[in-house]
């Protein structure tokens, strides 16, 4: 039983994130499965004025996510979250850092779903770290959902 509703959720994740689906996706635990297929975008991103409302629900659905370095600028108002635009450097060049809309920000944790909370703890872990951000590359790279690492940047 446990086994077919597994390969269920896996076809319905494979079908809703078709966009964006890799082959080493499958190689993930059903509970980082699920907590990718259900992270949604932020209402506030809803209600954007003009064509920069983001009018999808799921984060994976049309944004793929993107590994990156982040930064956060402390100042005396909110937090300024930004992310580096070239992935895979160990130093951001100056002009590559772009400011992530307060829109798209999650504020809760990553933690796994319900029913899967002792799933995978060193996966959930490294997430929390790395900290997540997704990009919708048809709006030239334009951030849709970001979790802070929790080391703060």
């Amino acid at each position: 039983m446990r086994s077919i509703l597994a390969v269920a959720l896996l076809c319905a994740f494979a079908i809703s994130a078709n966009a964006t689906w890799k082959p080493e996706f499958s190689e993930h635990s059903l509970a980082i499965k699920l907590w990718f297929s259900e992270a949604k975008v932020n209402e506030a991103a809803h209600h954007r004025p003009g064509a920069d409302s983001i009018r999808w629900k799921s984060c994976c659905e049309t944004s793929d996510r993107f590994k990156t370095k982040f930064h956060v600028a402390k100042g005396s108002g909110a937090d300024e979250w930004f992310y580096c635009a070239v992935a895979s450097v160990d130093t951001c060049p100056a002009d590559q850092w772009k400011l992530i809309p307060d829109d798209v920000i999650h504020h809760e944790g990553i933690v796994p779903p319900p029913g899967h909370e002792n799933e995978d703890p060193v996966a959930f872990a490294q997430l929390r770290t790395e900290g997540i951000l997704f990009i919708f590359p048809a709006v030239g790279g334009e951030p849709t959902c970001f979790w802070p690492p929790e080391s703060g940047g």
